[in-house]
């Protein structure tokens, strides 16, 4: 059941992915369908360690800032993603999204909404 669950997350994550990849011309995906893969596992897993942390940490700040404040911490962790994903793999699997605060919160902010409703939609 769990490694169904895991499966799934990987999946929904890497769907994610590619609509925003699709939906955004300042990011591209090096590597194809194996970076997808991978930027998936990593991607869920800094889903399910390090965003339930800061969210907690930050909750005053959702309620002041009426939850715009989750933009911020969605684009914090997709630029994770991309430095971990390029550290631990190269160039040859890489995202290639342009250098700025802009495009990773632009970015950032598509990827959550797509993967919150997917959620939605599977649970």
């Amino acid at each position: 059941m769990i490694v169904r669950k895991v499966l799934i997350g990987v999946a929904l994550n890497s769907i994610a992915l590619f609509v925003t990849v699709q939906a955004f011309e300042h990011i591209a995906i090096v590597g194809g369908l194996r970076t997808y893969i991978y930027a998936g596992i990593f991607l869920g897993l800094l889903n399910s360690t390090v965003k339930p942390i800061f969210k907690t940490l930050t909750s005053p700040w959702h309620y002041l800032s009426l939850a715009l404040s989750l933009v911020a911490l969605n684009t914090l962790i997709f630029y994770l993603g991309d430095i971990t994903l390029e550290h631990f793999y190269g160039i040859q699997y890489d995202i290639v999204i342009e250098q700025t605060l802009v495009s990773y919160a632009k970015v950032g902010k598509l990827f959550g909404v797509i993967n919150w409703l997917e959620h939605l939609i599977i649970k």
